[in-house]
């Protein structure tokens, strides 16, 4: 009895943990369901849903692209919001959010300076005004597109995808103001001019105009003398806000370095199918989920009496698409990098801070008090935000310690009057050259380089966005508000705006590269890619006598570095003593200049660049950036700045001899030989410590990756769960298949990389391929929250199906039919 009495206790025991740890997974398992499952949308069956006309058919293929069916257009643009928030309610949140300045509300402090960056520039005071200069058409294209968000939001209040459970809150309805206003936030993110002229001029106090010309050819020495009293004050205001901005970067997501893209198009004579062929990889950040959402939008009968049918991808948040093909045009994107913003330096009345002088007046400022609510507060945040006849003063993002540097205004191209969606309205119904050119002619920020081509043969490029033309000066640097010497006089036409149709040669591409030639009349700017993309690009696209659609996906692939092949062979002649130093001397002079992910040279020079770049500019620049392992970073410069370092640094080798090849500290000089010498001691050393002392694991993917990161993913809880990666990529930012990464250490996984890659057929658009990254869905936990990354990291593609047939040879294929349903029932 005593034995049997404990025995029969710690069985009891063991059952009753047994019992408490199948219940413990029983209710983990529950939740997990409710948390992440139960939100996943209803893809297949019918949904009677309040607000449509008449029945819509969605069609999701393998790859989970809808494939929206209506019977008229405005139905249409309501499907297209229903769906949008089927898949992306998250992401609709975040973007509108981030716009507005409202991120603090629902993610505390850590979000606070990014609200207020948005509020102090006013995305959605900008936006506001875009509702006063758009069409009726285009207004009912937002308004119906917001009403099928908003029904899809009626029938799903508690089935929120898990972000809005873990931080506790639920969506507003949508407005067509959030729409404009995310596309503000885009425009924004590809027209970072203002951080350039910070930059010349923080570059022109520490180094003097001499050198700093030197360092940036296209800033003439007498350009920063504009405000010979002030540089000081301006360097030092430059230095806080580029530092201020960039703390914010990597949170925002769309102002990652290198935000860019390739774009080009060949006419028939150049084609195997006798039509044209058009390729686009835009450049951009690199997030969870993906920046683009492709989409399939067929209206029976649209808004001018015939059918609409197009396809193609867009940022989600609005309707239509910014880049694909309808049944007779295919069209694609790259940005423009014009500049189309300016900073001005005001001043203020000695009694009255909100009154600016102009000329002889003094012009009182609007005042606009912002509040912005921060959760775990209990107070809100109070910004007072000026706005000049310029725009906005940026001294409200400084703390009050920093209040005595000047004020410097900001003029942006989209606080004039026009409306971006009035280009989208007219591009996805264009049907030949002259209907393109009008509707992209209509776009107001960002600027855009476009390809084209249509059915009947013919192709064309055309840039397109607000470029203004200036009084003086060409906005390189801050210059005087209060004068009225350096205004803007109005904005280049969009007939003159530089195009080209049906060159001899049939073949057009852009590649962020210079605009236009010394013989354009007007100022375009000084801020694009230095131009090896585009080489690659024209080199390959005259190698051959015809392309098939193959040959163009490969192309998009491409590594080939024309910077590495211009550099690299300076090191013959270097004669190092070290065997490691020899054996990555031997990898440097033998490379073929692919940046593959096992190649060894890849690697040794991007490690011997970024020694080359801080023995020849970093020791040089002082105050700018902090350090790691003796290398200082360039991001608080700019990635324009790490990029036109480095194509600096490949005119200087050329000389045996030269100031910058000197010790910045002591001004000692060195040769060209000294210095490759040491970058390459450097190098090795940075290289064994790094990875160890195997060199065959010097590879370029061990260092240069890929990581798909969630807003929520820095959460312990969600890792896994919510991020991918890291997993290695090839590329660098100098080639076609362009992956960009800061020229610093310790090396990043890379910030923005070609995420949706497009190639149409226009002798048959069932044939056009398409690829984006890492899913269709941003749900977690959903077949179609990743199921294309794996696609896309190996370099394939998928098909990007037009006609209704082939969209139902799809296996499988999810049916999902919208029903409508009248009011109250």
């Amino acid at each position: 009895m005593l034995i049997v009495e404990p025995l029969l206790m710690s069985n009891t025991i063991a059952i009753l943990i047994s019992v408490l740890l199948i219940i413990g997974a029983a209710s983990a398992l529950f939740i997990y369901w409710g948390v992440v499952y139960r939100p996943h949308p209803r893809i297949r069956g019918a949904l009677r849903v309040t607000g449509l006309q008449d029945r819509v058919e969605v069609l999701r293929d393998r790859w989970g692209v809808p494939h929206i069916y209506a019977q008229s257009e405005e139905d249409l643009w309501f499907a297209q919001g229903y769906v949008q928030a089927q898949d992306r309610l998250w992401q609709l949140e975040q973007f509108r959010r981030m716009a507005a300045g409202r991120l603090s509300e629902v993610m505390g402090e850590e979000a606070l300076e990014l609200d207020k960056l948005a509020r102090v520039v006013g995305f959605r005071r900008a936006a506001e005004k875009q509702l006063d200069y758009m069409d009726d058409p285009v207004r009912m294209m937002l308004e119906r597109y917001a009403q099928g968000v908003n029904a899809f939001l009626a029938q799903n209040r508690n089935r929120l995808p898990l972000e809005f459970t873990v931080l506790g809150f639920a969506p507003e309805p949508w407005t067509p103001v959030d729409s404009l206003s995310i596309g503000m936030l885009i425009g924004w993110a590809l027209s970072k001019n203002w951080l350039e002229e910070l930059v010349r001029v923080g570059l022109y106090t520490h180094l003097g105009p001499e050198r700093a010309a030197e360092l940036l050819p296209d800033m003439p020495v007498e350009n920063p003398t504009i405000l010979p009293d002030q540089g000081q004050a301006l360097a030092e205001l430059s230095r806080v806000l580029l530092q201020s901005y960039h703390a914010m970067q990597d949170y925002i997501g769309l102002t990652a370095p290198g935000l860019g893209s390739n774009n080009w198009v060949v006419s028939g004579s150049k084609t195997i199918s006798g039509k044209p062929l058009l390729a686009n990889d835009p450049h951009l950040s690199v997030t969870m989920p993906g920046l683009w959402y492709m989409q399939h939008l067929e209206a029976r009968t649209s808004c001018d009496g015939g059918p609409l049918r197009v396809i193609g991808a867009g940022i989600p948040g609005g309707p239509g698409i910014q880049v694909g093909h309808n049944e007779d045009i295919a069209w694609g994107a790259t940005a423009a990098q014009a500049d189309i913003v300016d900073l001005y330096v005001e001043q203020s009345h000695p009694q009255d801070a909100t009154r600016f002088r102009f000329g002889d007046d003094w012009e009182q400022a609007e005042v606009i008090e912002e509040r912005i609510e921060v959760r775990g507060r209990e107070a809100p945040e109070t910004v007072q935000v000026l706005i000049t006849r310029h725009g906005p003063i940026l001294n409200a993002l400084l703390s009050e310690r920093e209040q005595r540097y000047p004020p410097l205004a900001l003029r942006w191209t989209a606080y004039e009057p026009g409306c971006n969606f009035d280009a989208i309205w007219g591009l996805v119904r264009a049907r030949n050259w002259e209907q393109f050119r009008r509707a992209v002619g209509k776009t107001v920020v960002p600027t855009l380089s476009y390809v084209y081509a249509d059915r009947e043969g013919n192709i064309g490029f055309m840039a397109a966005g607000r470029v203004p033309i200036r009084q003086a000066g060409c906005g390189l640097v801050p210059a005087p508000g209060y004068s009225g010497t350096h205004e803007w006089v109005g904005f280049i036409p969009w007939e003159e705006l530089p195009q080209s149709y049906n060159p001899e040669n049939g073949v057009l591409f852009t590649a962020n590269n210079r605009m236009a030639g010394k013989d354009y009349p007007y100022w375009w700017g000084v801020d694009h890619a230095p131009g090896y993309r585009a080489r690659r690009i024209q080199e390959m696209l005259n190698a051959r006598p015809r392309f098939s659609l193959r040959d163009f996906q490969e192309m998009q692939l491409d590594v080939f570095d024309y910077l590495g092949q211009t550099i690299a062979p300076y090191f013959t002649l270097v004669d190092p003593k070290d065997a490691w130093e020899r054996r990555a001397q031997k990898a440097l002079v033998e490379w073929n200049y692919r940046r593959d992910n096992d190649s060894v040279a890849a690697l040794v020079f991007e490690v011997t660049l970024i020694h080359l770049l801080d023995l020849v500019f970093g020791d040089k620049l002082g105050p700018f950036g902090d350090e790691y392992k003796g290398v200082p970073r360039w991001k608080e410069l700019g990635s324009a700045f790490s990029y036109q370092a480095a194509v600096k640094l490949a005119e200087l080798l050329q000389n045996e001899e030269s100031w910058w090849f000197g010790q910045g500290m002591t001004g000692e000089p060195r040769t060209r030989e000294a210095l490759l010498a040491l970058a390459l001691t450097r190098a090795v050393q940075t290289l064994k410590e790094e990875i160890g002392d195997d060199a065959r694991r010097w590879q370029w993917g061990r260092l240069h990756q890929v990581i798909w990161r969630h807003p929520l993913g820095g959460l312990r809880l969600f890792r896994g769960m919510l991020n991918r990666g890291p997993f290695p990529v090839p590329g660098s930012p100098f080639t076609i298949n362009a992956h960009h990464l800061d020229h610093a250490f310790p090396l990043q996984t890379i910030t923005a990389a070609p995420i949706f890659r497009m190639v149409v057929d226009l002798a048959n658009w069932d044939r056009s391929t398409f690829i984006t990254c890492p899913g269709q869905s941003g749900l977690p936990g959903h077949p179609f929250y990743d199921n294309l990354m794996h696609i896309w990291l190996e370099g394939e593609m998928v098909p990007m199906r037009f006609s209704r047939e082939k969209v139902e040879e799809s296996d499988p294929l999810y049916h999902l039919e919208l029903i409508p349903i009248a009011e109250g029932r």
